[in-house]
């Protein structure tokens, strides 16, 4: 594995711009740790970026565009498709000769997240949180620096996981003696339908596992008993967004949880399904049996990780 490599951050004013969750939350990481000087931080957040911050920093003072580049020597943004947020800001930053860092959490579209009208702007250095994006940044963009950082939002969830009881229930007509098992959906905003209907990715992947799921009894005896399956909505999702997908029967439930977070429900479940959610590398850390459910219409998981099961291999 490669060695971590810790930038030291040396200019006077930061300017921090996200929108997506992502890159949001290992920034926010960041700060908490240290690796990021808080006291230098001017915000100007918008989105889900801004919706989770607010949540632990109420109070904090969220700068316009203009006002978070005013003595700003120093830009670290996250790298939001396609949502052209942070490409616009840091063009802006570009211009006025402030230094610019984008952070890169996943490893889907990194060409597209630099472009826009066909126009390529690449900023002055990239962050990566692991090998795997270290590899894919330094191929498509050999002619900038490319900075693995720690990781310190897994850390962080891995060890907020690990604190809550392990028979953490949100039911509170959990038993031991007679355990329900649990399996979380995370949601995650796809912007693709893969086949002729107008139905969301994301629903149709939902769809084909509630189908598929009894596919996986050979690898976990989940599906034997009852099954609560709760979903939790992406931090871009508009409420009641998934309302339509809630059943019930005898075997199993469907839920919606729009307030507890991603580690408590980590915690609760014994199963967490998605698409190719960054919440499901989360779950893989902290033990979790962890599924794709990406239906074989759908192009490839891209996560690298070779412990998940994939649905449509079944």
């Amino acid at each position: 594995m490669a060695e971590t490599i810790v930038e030291t951050i040396a200019a006077e004013t930061i300017g921090i711009v996200a929108h997506d969750a992502g890159a949001a939350n290992h920034i926010f990481a960041w700060l908490d740790t240290g690796l990021v000087p808080r006291s230098k931080v001017k915000f100007c957040l918008s989105g889900p970026a801004d919706i989770i911050y607010r949540k632990t920093h109420p109070d904090f003072t969220n700068y316009s565009v203009a006002q978070v580049l005013i003595e700003c020597d120093y830009l670290l943004s996250g790298t939001s498709w396609p949502v052209a947020f942070e490409y616009n800001i840091r063009h802006l930053a570009m211009e006025q000769g402030i230094t610019t860092v984008a952070v890169l959490d996943h490893w889907t579209n990194y060409k597209p997240r630099f472009s826009q009208g066909g126009i390529e702007r690449l900023p002055d250095s990239l962050w990566v949180v692991d090998i795997y994006a270290e590899a894919l940044a330094q191929e498509y963009f050999p002619a900038i620096p490319i900075v693995l950082q720690p990781n310190h939002f897994l850390d962080q969830q891995k060890a907020a996981i690990a604190a809550l009881d392990k028979n953490y229930a949100l039911d509170k007509n959990y038993s031991h003696e007679h355990r329900v098992k649990n399996v979380l959906f995370v949601m995650e905003p796809v912007a693709e339908t893969w086949d002729d209907t107008n139905v969301p990715g994301e629903i149709q992947a939902l769809d084909y596992f509630l189908l598929n799921k009894q596919k996986l009894q050979d690898d976990s005896q989940l599906f034997e008993g009852q099954v609560n399956i709760v979903i939790k909505p992406h931090p871009s999702d508009s409420p009641g967004k998934y309302d339509q997908c809630l059943q019930s029967d005898e075997l199993s439930t469907i839920t919606v949880d729009e307030t507890a977070t991603l580690a408590e429900l980590i915690a609760w479940s014994d199963m967490v399904v998605g698409c190719q959610t960054y919440a499901l590398v989360v779950a893989l850390a902290a033990g979790k049996q962890v599924v794709s459910a990406l239906p074989k219409h759908a192009p490839p998981c891209v996560l690298p990780h070779n412990d998940i099961i994939h649905l449509r291999d079944y």
